[in-house]
Parts: structure tokens; sequence; C-alpha cells
């Protein structure tokens, strides 16, 4: 490779000088004052901004990258809010469920012969009507077994009911109550304050809490006044005294 490929200068310098600094001796001597040709080569320098590049664009990628961290950080955050709100819904809903269909099952259960009942309650208007029309101190034998039969059989009905919640409520004497009576006319009575229960012509039952059926009655009314005015004896008075006074 010539002088020319190489990269670097030359400079001429004392022998003595170029011993001491080379550490070596020439390979030939020479006189004293003879300059010793040393090579040095010097690299070429970087290019300009080469060595201040990274640290230079560092800290503008380090920044972006943080943001960009920051952004998933708060679109996670964000997402995790909403799937607990989510979860928070999903859970209150299956409580409102679960306490519905246990209410609906109570219900049911306290309810559930509301159907049956009402179908079995004219057997207990027909005996009612039975022992209404048997007198209760009959001689006839008979007559006074049938009534005790018809009792008997009608207690352990009502009986029956009771055990389930089915229980029945008497009106005779009462005030009408519109909430469990049902009025179908009114009689005169001067016996009973107006709007008193004179008359049950089928019970009424309640079933546990709830009204089964109202008690068909008759409520007592005020009597109709029918005396005449005052006016009529005066004016009879007064039209019997004119002839006289001829």
């Amino acid at each position: 490779m010539g002088r020319e490929d190489k990269k670097g200068f030359e400079v001429q310098i004392p022998a003595d000088l170029a011993e001491d600094l080379c550490g070596v001796s020439p390979h030939a001597p020479g006189p004293a004052d003879e300059e010793t040709v040393v090579a040095v080569e010097v690299g070429s320098p970087p290019p300009a901004g080469a060595g201040d590049g990274p640290a230079a664009d560092g800290a503008p990628a380090d920044a972006g990258r943080l943001r960009a961290l920051q952004e998933e950080l708060d679109q996670a955050r964000a997402a995790a809010t909403e799937a607990k709100e989510r979860m928070l819904r999903v859970a209150a809903d299956a409580d409102n469920i679960r306490k519905r269909a246990q209410r609906e099952k109570q219900e049911a259960l306290k309810y559930g012969l509301e159907g049956i009942a009402k179908d079995l309650l004219p057997i207990v208007d027909n005996l009612d009507r039975t022992l209404a029309h048997v007198p209760k101190d009959s001689a006839d034998q008979a007559l006074a077994a049938l009534r005790e039969g018809v009792e008997m059989v009608l207690r352990q009905f009502l009986d029956s009911l009771a055990r389930h919640q089915v229980v029945a409520f008497g009106a005779q004497g009462q005030p009408f109550d519109p909430a469990r009576h049902e009025a179908i006319s009114q009689k005169e009575s001067r016996d009973v304050p107006p709007g008193t229960v004179v008359e049950e012509l089928h019970r009424g039952f309640m079933l546990s809490d709830r009204l089964l059926r109202p008690a068909l009655v008759v409520v007592a009314k005020a009597p109709a006044e029918t005396q005449a005015g005052p006016g009529a004896d005066g004016d009879e008075g007064a039209a019997g005294e004119g002839p006289a006074s001829d």
C-alpha cells in the first residue's frame, strides 16, 4: 500500500527525539544532525454530532414511551372500572331475581289454596242453609239427629279449612266494612244504628292475611218518617171555627 493510501500525516523529527518517543533505535546510525522520518497515523475524526446523537435522541424517545405507557394504564383503569360497575349491576340484578323468586315461592305456598278453597266455600254455604231450616229444639228425634249430624260435618269442615289458613269471620251485628262486607240491600231498623249488619246471607273468609271472600250482608238504615206536618192540624182547626162564628 503506497504512502498516499495511508491516513494521517508525516513529520520529520531529530533521531534522538524519535528514539526517546518510540523507544527504539533507528536501523542505521546516522549523523547527529540527521533527521529521522517518523510516520504517525491519525484516524479521521468522527462526524460532527456523532457522539451527541444517542444522548440527544434518548430523552424524546423515553418521554414518548412513558406517554404511551401512561395512556395504556389509563385505558386499563377505565376498562377495570367499567368491568367492576358491570359486575355490580349483574350482581344486583341477580340478587333482585333471587329475592323475587323467593317471594313468589312464599306467596305460592301461602296462597296456593286460593282456587280450591273458593270451590269448597259453597259447601259451607249449603250446610249453613240446612241448619237455618232445621229447628234447634225440635221434639222430633229425626230432626234433632239431622241437625246434630250437619253441625258436626260443618264443624269438621271448618276445622279442616282452618288448618290451611282458611278462616271464616262473622259479620252479624258489626258495622258495615266495605273492605270485608258486600251489601246486597238495606233494611229499616230501629233496633240498631244505621250502617249495622242486620243479616248475613253467607260467611266471609280470609286466606291467611288476604280476603278470600267478602261476607254477603244486609245493612240497617234509619226508618222513614211518616208523621204529618204540624200545619195540617192547625188548618183543620181554623176551617172548623169559621162556621161557628156565623
